[in-house]
């Protein structure tokens, strides 16, 4: 293995929203204090129990995708190699 991947982040509109959205299905606590990230208004993670991060982060005139339709951008990212 030549790398860990630590985080995924999600471009939202809401990033608490969002967050919770991902508790409801996966469980885990949001917004756990973890010194890799600085938590604020446009950015909010999500550790579930299984070890998974998730991080959510405001995008400005965020645009929700409609997939497969290429008019409109995918909101999912991968950050954080180690």
């Amino acid at each position: 293995m030549i790398a860990k991947l630590q985080c995924v982040v999600l471009d939202c509109a809401d990033v608490v929203e969002l967050s919770r959205f991902y508790q409801s299905l996966l469980g885990g606590l949001v917004n756990q204090p973890d010194p890799r990230w600085s938590l604020g208004v446009d950015w909010a993670t999500l550790h579930t129990d299984g070890g998974l991060m998730l991080a959510f982060q405001r995008a400005e005139d965020h645009r929700p995708p409609r997939w497969p339709d290429p008019a409109h951008p995918r909101s999912m990212t991968s950050r954080r190699f180690q």
